[in-house]
């Protein structure tokens, strides 16, 4: 059966987004090997309470860049909140819903997930849940994607966001 121009585009769009997921799958399976687990990097070797080496410049920004690769277009949280969308014609109401079918979810709507198969990817480095918000206050079209950052208050300067 030919393919038509409309099917070939979404296939190319398909397998874009699949080598995008899969370049983003490898950078994480290679950060995971070379970044200390949370618990790890939240323990202190010496057992005393100071906090120097959960605070030094080099973990700081190692966590920086991380939550700023999850919320950016193409991160794994945007291509799986967009597979989503794909699928289901609107954007999950929480992030949530991209690891566990919703339970508010018709007979007839196809959920095909997990579009995430790891619930701790959408929580940040301090161990804060993922904001989510569609539409967004930023991006009134589509969503907002947003770390607390480390002192886990929302709307601080801290935060980070796909805006």
């Amino acid at each position: 059966m030919p393919v038509t121009m409309k099917e070939s585009s979404i296939l190319l769009l398909i397998a874009g987004a699949a080598l995008v997921m899969t370049a983003t799958i490898a950078t994480v399976l290679l950060l995971e090997k070379q970044t200390p687990t949370l618990p790890q990097a939240l323990s202190n070797t010496n057992g005393s309470d100071d906090a120097d080496e959960r605070s030094s410049p080099a973990m700081t920004a190692a966590r920086l860049a991380s939550v700023r690769r999850a919320v950016s277009v193409g991160g794994i949280i945007d291509m799986s909140i967009q597979r989503y969308y794909l699928r289901l014609r609107r954007y999950p109401a929480s992030l949530h819903d991209l690891v566990q079918k919703p339970a508010s979810l018709a007979p007839s709507e196809r959920w095909d997930g997990p579009y995430i198969n790891n619930p701790r990817l959408i929580r940040d480095p301090w161990d804060h849940a993922y904001r989510f918000s569609a539409p967004g206050k930023h991006n009134q079209s589509s969503y907002d994607l947003w770390s607390v950052g480390p002192d886990g208050a929302d709307q601080t300067a801290d935060d980070i966001g796909n805006w």
